[in-house]
């Protein structure tokens, strides 16, 4: 998300909800389908400025669903599915 953030682009700099757009991730899709998987919530709890901005309804604007910082859950981590970035 930082690195999304920070990327040079014609209009200056990204804001946290464009990022979190090309951030976002889905359901598995090869148990959903493309049309039906719904969005997985940001985990921003490794970085407490992204979550502070995740949390502001004035950044984030669209409202895009997000880990609390309370959870208990593990941090999700990359892949979130085995079968993401393979090639078929």
């Amino acid at each position: 998300m930082r690195r999304v953030m920070s990327a040079p682009n014609a209009r200056g700099q990204f804001s946290f909800d464009m990022a979190a757009g090309v951030c976002g991730r889905v359901e598995n899709l090869a148990t959903h389908s493309v049309f039906t998987a719904k969005s997985l919530p940001l985990d921003l709890r490794s970085d407490p400025e992204l979550q502070q901005m995740a949390e502001d309804p004035d950044i984030n604007v669209k409202h895009r669903p997000f880990v609390p910082r309370t959870s208990t859950q593990p941090l999700q981590k990359w892949p979130v599915f085995s079968n993401q970035g393979v090639v078929q």
